[in-house]
């Protein structure tokens, strides 16, 4: 039997990238199908009522962001993230919402600041 020598693969197979995908590239450049994941851009809104930190250079703040998100197998979900990098100590996680529970709690964030408001 004769040994064959075999070239490895200089890139993982693309991915099919959703319409909202902020790459859009099939994700070839990743390491694993684990990585190769689709999100839409982060928007973003920095809390003014939270903590602020200065280390050195650095300035700190909490923010919450929110984006839609698809991971390799998995169904398109909306993901909240909260960056707390203004306490201390600091917080970064992230949660993946069904639509039905994003739009719950913009309902109930939308109720909460009426109430503020007093309308």
């Amino acid at each position: 039997m004769r040994a064959h020598a075999v070239t490895p693969p200089t890139q993982i197979p693309a991915v099919r990238c959703v319409s909202w995908c902020s790459e859009g590239t099939g994700h070839v450049d990743e390491n694993s199908r684990v990585d190769q994941w689709c999100e839409s851009e982060i928007s973003s809104v920095p809390l003014e009522l939270e903590d602020v930190r200065l280390e050195g250079e650095y300035f700190y703040t909490t923010e919450i962001g929110v984006s839609a998100r698809r991971g390799w197998r998995q169904n398109p979900c909306v993901t909240l993230r909260v960056d707390a990098e203004g306490r201390h100590p600091g917080i970064d996680t992230s949660f993946d919402l069904t639509v039905d529970e994003a739009r719950e709690i913009a309902e109930l964030l939308i109720f909460h600041a009426d109430l503020v408001e007093g309308k």
